[in-house]
């Protein structure tokens, strides 16, 4: 399923304040499935020693052609390019997210729902902090 056309890009927006102005404001994702979930700007920009061990041992256990599914600032596939050298397709149905990802150099970033990937193989996917979301039933 993908976006709707109306969206705000709230994620898209606070992603590229920070990026572009150092905008430091929270966002607050409202699920009717989970409490809600603050989430402050710049941990999305986290590096890798910042990260939690569990998010550091998902990307240690990579493995060959890596999709990283709702990317946001693109912090995971970054590291996994740079450091792992890995071959990285960054997805975010935000078209701000993946325009800040490309402006800090992941080479495969695009503006797309997992649900509409088609044709495609990975060795790894990735679906981290809110991903499993996307998961849905």
């Amino acid at each position: 399923m993908s976006k709707p056309k109306n969206d705000p890009d709230i994620f898209g927006k606070a992603i590229t304040a920070f990026y572009e102005t150092g905008d430091d404001e929270e966002i607050t994702v409202h699920s009717p499935d989970f409490d809600d979930d603050v989430i402050p700007v710049p941990y999305l920009f986290r590096s890798y020693k910042e990260m939690p061990r569990l998010e550091q041992k998902a990307l240690q256990l990579c493995r060959g052609k890596v999709l990283d599914v709702g990317c946001g600032a693109g912090s995971h596939s970054l590291y996994l390019q740079e450091e792992r050298k890995l071959e990285v397709t960054a997805i975010d149905t935000s078209a701000g997210a993946i325009d800040i990802c490309r402006k800090r150099g992941i080479l495969d970033a695009r503006n797309i729902a997992f649900e509409d990937l088609s044709g495609e193989k990975f060795d790894t996917v990735l679906l981290l902090m809110n991903g499993t979301g996307i998961v849905g039933k």
